[in-house]
């Protein structure tokens, strides 16, 4: 049997993590005290180059600790998984840690032990439609994106556990504004509906968990975060009666409260 144990100093990634409620969890980690304890490095994701480095910058510029920071660029809806840049600041300034082959090369040099896989939509210009029961089409579907970074992910840490096991964790988030009454229009990667982000949840506990006791799988629902600096039309979330809450709220209760408090639930 599998003997739990808390192991600090842990690596962990962010996907979405450029901007918006994935920047959120990463400035999170850097100056929530009990965090920098458990961290000592935090790679952050972003689809383009741009946001990426305004996301570690954004993040640079509140790590007073000893945690490193770092980040890569992919558009997972359109990988190229040649030569994948690692970046960092130094100084104020974007440099290049390291080129890694492949993106499971990239999580295999730095011993990943957490991947938060963000799918919370935070960005109110995203929505298009209102008209009540219209299922979204075009945005439903893009779980296998996902699936393929876990079990490149899940193949390093099998490997490594059958050596030295160790405690690793997979987190999904999903946002409570994916609904079948307001459809998202966005990266078909992200905009995700709520239902499809669960089944990716229990995909990954019934393919993956049930098998490694090592691994713990959990997921959140969670609401529109009006001060993110993504939303602009707040009276235009009033009128659609969006379940909502803070940044801060949220990010607190995903890093210090259980799933099962979150899960189902309209927070």
């Amino acid at each position: 049997m599998f003997k739990r144990s808390v192991i600090l100093q842990k690596c962990i990634l962010i996907t979405g993590s450029s901007k918006g409620l994935g920047n959120a969890l990463g400035r999170r980690i850097v100056t929530d005290n009990k965090l920098k304890e458990k961290y000592t490095h935090l790679i952050i994701h972003g689809s383009s180059k741009t946001s990426l480095f305004d996301g570690l910058m954004a993040i640079d510029k509140l790590n007073n600790e000893n945690i490193k920071v770092s980040g890569f660029a992919l558009d997972f809806s359109n990988p190229n998984d040649h030569c994948l840049e690692e970046y960092c600041v130094n100084n104020g300034k974007i440099e290049t840690i390291k080129e890694h082959d492949s993106l499971k090369a990239m999580f295999k040099d730095n011993n990943l032990d957490e991947i938060i896989l963000n799918h919370a939509m935070s960005k109110d210009s995203l929505i298009y439609n209102t008209k009540p029961k219209i299922v979204q089409s075009t945005f439903n579907v893009n779980i296998i994106s996902y699936i393929n970074i876990v079990s490149s992910l899940l193949n390093i840490w099998v490997k490594e556990n059958y050596k030295k096991p160790r405690e690793r964790k997979i987190t999904t988030i999903g946002s409570i504004l994916n609904q079948e009454e307001v459809l998202i229009k966005g990266n078909m990667v992200y905009a995700m509906t709520k239902r499809n982000v669960e089944m990716l949840s229990d995909y990954l506990k019934l393919e993956y968990g049930e098998r490694f006791p090592w691994l713990q799988v959990e997921h959140y629902n969670v609401p529109f975060m009006m001060d993110t600096n993504l939303v602009t039309n707040k009276k235009l979330l009033e009128d659609f009666n969006i379940k909502k809450d803070t940044t801060g709220n949220v990010t607190n209760m995903i890093f210090h409260s259980t799933s099962l408090n979150l899960k189902n639930t309209n927070i």
